[in-house]
């Protein structure tokens, strides 16, 4: 798998000969992190689990702090008090179902649903039994540095599928010959990247097990 360091130099060699000196590395490591961003939310194939505690007798938990800011989506809950993948829900079909007491009732969690971005539900809300729940989410990889690091305090390795790497690529040359107004050029290197978002976007599909509800928790 090639490294972003490896990545940039590949860039840097394919921009125009006669205007390569118009970008300095931070414009390309900036180019490389908005490709990182994009890719991320359009294929989603950046995927984290945390541990998410509960309290006796509430169903909603605060996820602040728990998850990072750069959070898309929650896909999949795990209960690791019944060791049983949760269903997603939405309290909307919760008052269908079951009227507007649902809150009220106690049992072992078998639901999960969000409210807003940042708060968690659990159904029925948990009695003596406040085992956490593992909280799986998608989120935007961390951006690189000059120093090759990663940011915001994830230590996981990069989930960049092999042979994908050429889509961030082709999305920072987009972006770069972009503000050098040579747009027809920029859209080449656009469209070759679409391509390789729907290429990545179907294989992050294909590895997908776990029911996933599209509009909930979504930040974009």
């Amino acid at each position: 798998m090639e490294t972003a360091a490896t990545t940039l130099a590949a860039v840097r060699a394919r921009l125009p000969a006669t205007s390569s000196n118009f970008w300095s590395d931070d414009d390309l490591i900036e180019a490389y992190n908005d490709a990182l961003d994009e890719l991320s939310e359009a294929t989603e194939f950046y995927e984290l689990n945390a541990t998410v505690p509960r309290r006796k007798w509430h169903s909603l938990t605060d996820l602040s702090g728990i998850l990072p800011e750069e959070v898309i989506r929650i896909t999949a809950v795990w209960n690791m008090g019944s060791q049983r993948w949760m269903d997603p829900t939405t309290p909307r079909e919760l008052d269908r179902m079951l009227g507007r007491g649902w809150e009220q009732n106690v049992d072992v969690s078998r639901f999960w649903f969000m409210r807003g971005l940042k708060w968690l539900g659990t159904y029925p809300r948990p009695g003596d039994d406040v085992s956490p729940v593992r909280v799986y989410f998608s989120a935007k990889h961390p951006h690189v540095s000059a120093d090759g690091g990663l940011g915001y305090g994830l230590t996981a390795p990069s989930m960049l599928p092999p042979d994908f790497d050429s889509a961030i690529e082709e999305y920072s040359l987009y972006a770069l010959i972009s503000q050098h107004r040579e747009s027809k050029k920029a859209m080449e290197h656009y469209q070759a990247y679409l391509e390789m978002e729907r290429d990545l976007k179907q294989h992050v599909e294909g590895r997908i097990t776990r029911d996933r509800i599209p509009h909930m928790g979504l930040r974009r």
